[in-house]
C-alpha cells in the first residue's frame, strides 16, 4: 500500500509493550472449559478473544484472523454455536466478509458477548442468531474510522466526527478541511461509502436472521448514528430497545466467562513466540491457537 493511499478500518487502537511472560497450559484450560459449557448449554463453543484492555490498548481483527475463525467455524455449522467474542476494533473488508460467512453458514449461532463487542465486534454480533451480553458487557457505534497512513497518527478519525463537522458547517469544504487538516475529500469520500457498505452488510446479516424491516431500520439507524461517538459503550437495554435479540447471561454462564477470562489472562498482552506478541487468542473445538502480531503499521 503505498503511502498516498487511504487506510480504512473500524476503530484502532494500537499495541502496547506487553507485561512479563505468564506461563500457562492454554489447550488444558480450554479442553476442561468446552466440557463444563457443551455439558451446560448444549452448545458448541468457539472463541475469539482479543487480549488487553481498553487502557493498554488491543489488536484489530485483519484478515488472517477472520479466515481462522471461519476455519474454525466451518465444520460445526450444523450445530448450536457459541462464538464467544471480544473485539473491539477490525479491518472493514474482513470483517465484513466474516460477517456474512457468520450469517450464511453457521444456522444457530449465538455470540456471547465478552466484555466488549464494539466497532468490527458489533457488525459481528449482529450477523448472530441472538447475542447473550452480561451485565456490564457492550456493543459499540459501527461507524468506520479513516486515518492517512502518510501521517504518524495511531488513531483514526471517526467519520461521526467528519460528518458533525461537516454538517456545522453547512456543507462549506474549506471549513470542514480547516477543522480537520489531515483529512481530504477523496477520504471523507471514502469514508462515507464505507459506511453505506457497513449499512449494507447489517442489513443483510439481519434480514437473514429473520428481523422484520421496521426492525432492521432501528438497528441500523442505532449502530451507524452519525452522532454516536465511536467509543459510547451500548448497553444490553438500549440495544434490545432497538430491536436486537438480546438474552441475559445466566448466572452458571457469567461466572464460566469470567472464569475462562482469569485462567486465560485475556486481560495481558503477554510475549509470544520469535519476539511476537499474543494479540489474541482463537479457540475452536480442539485446538488452540496464538495469534502473534507485531507492532501496527
Amino acid at each position: 500500500m503505498s503511502t498516498t493511499e487511504t487506510e480504512v478500518r473500524i476503530n484502532y487502537a494500537p499495541m502496547m509493550v506487553p507485561p512479563p511472560s505468564i506461563s500457562v497450559d492454554l489447550g488444558a484450560v480450554w479442553s476442561r472449559w468446552t466440557e463444563a459449557w457443551t455439558a451446560s448449554t448444549g452448545r458448541t463453543p468457539v472463541a475469539y478473544l482479543s487480549c488487553g484492555t481498553e487502557s493498554s490498548g488491543t489488536i484489530a481483527l485483519e484478515w488472517p484472523a477472520a479466515r481462522k475463525i471461519e476455519a474454525a467455524l466451518e465444520p460445526h455449522s450444523d450445530r448450536s454455536v457459541d462464538l464467544l467474542l471480544r473485539v473491539r476494533a477490525g479491518n472493514l473488508p474482513a470483517a465484513s466478509h466474516l460477517s456474512h460467512f457468520l450469517t450464511n453458514v453457521v444456522e444457530d449461532l449465538r455470540v456471547v458477548v465478552v466484555d466488549w463487542c464494539s466497532s468490527a465486534g458489533s457488525l459481528l454480533a449482529a450477523s448472530a442468531s441472538s447475542i447473550c451480553m452480561e451485565n456490564g458487557s457492550y456493543m459499540g457505534s459501527l461507524c468506520p474510522q479513516v486515518r492517512d497512513i502518510s501521517s504518524n497518527d495511531t488513531i483514526g478519525v471517526d467519520i461521526a466526527s467528519v460528518l458533525t463537522e461537516w454538517l456545522q458547517a453547512h456543507g462549506d469544504a474549506a471549513e470542514v478541511l480547516a477543522a480537520s487538516p489531515h483529512l481530504s475529500i477523496r477520504q471523507m469520500g471514502r469514508a462515507l461509502q464505507w459506511t453505506n457498505e457497513v449499512g449494507r452488510s447489517l442489513e443483510h446479516s439481519l434480514g437473514k436472521r429473520g428481523y422484520d424491516e421496521a426492525a432492521i431500520g432501528k438497528i441500523r439507524a442505532l449502530l451507524l448514528d452519525p452522532l454516536l461517538p465511536h467509543d459510547a459503550p451500548l448497553f444490553s437495554d438500549r440495544l434490545r430497545q432497538a430491536g436486537l435479540r438480546i438474552s441475559d447471561m445466566t448466572p452458571t454462564e457469567a461466572n464460566a466467562v469470567r472464569s475462562l477470562c482469569v485462567d486465560v489472562a485475556v486481560d495481558e498482552l503477554l510475549p509470544a513466540s520469535q519476539g511476537g506478541m499474543r494479540g489474541a487468542l482463537l479457540m475452536g473445538v480442539d485446538h488452540v491457537e496464538q495469534i502473534d502480531v507485531g507492532p501496527h503499521d
